[in-house]
């Protein structure tokens, strides 16, 4: 939304007003840049996102403050199923790459890293590679 709304200023017109090609640049990137938040309704997502992370809390919240009633217990885990079923798809090569991250960052064992090809990195937020089993770096080395 801040790239569409700086782009199509006038002051950014008039700036690149000497330089016939930065027009031209300016406008076509103006153009994709509106037609990926359209498609991909970038703010709609995060919205859902906001959403979903203060249900998870409350949920959260909720089974702590219950933890000595097994009944209530079971009605909020199987309220936690329910609420997963809205839950939007998960992008599982976007979230190898951030569990590898996070392995490396912790200075866990990288045996337990996903590999991915270099498509399957490239494209990781646009395809959800459902069903997409990622090998570890130890399945890689026991077959060999």
């Amino acid at each position: 939304m801040f790239a569409n709304a700086f782009l199509g200023t006038a002051a950014v017109a008039t700036l690149l007003q000497q330089q016939r090609w930065l027009i031209v640049a300016a406008s076509l990137l103006l153009a994709f840049v509106s037609a990926a938040s359209l498609a991909f309704d970038f703010a709609g997502n995060a919205r859902k996102h906001e959403d979903r992370r203060r249900t998870y809390h409350d949920l959260a919240a909720q089974l702590e403050e219950a933890a000595d009633d097994e009944s209530a217990v079971r009605l909020l885990r199987a309220k936690l199923i329910r609420t997963a079923g809205d839950d939007p798809v998960v992008y599982k090569a976007a979230e190898s790459v951030a569990y590898n991250a996070a392995i490396k960052s912790l200075g866990r064992d990288l045996d337990d890293e996903f590999i991915l090809t270099g498509t399957q990195r490239f494209f990781r937020n646009l395809l959800t590679y459902s069903g997409t089993k990622f090998p570890q770096r130890r399945d890689l080395k026991s077959m060999r």
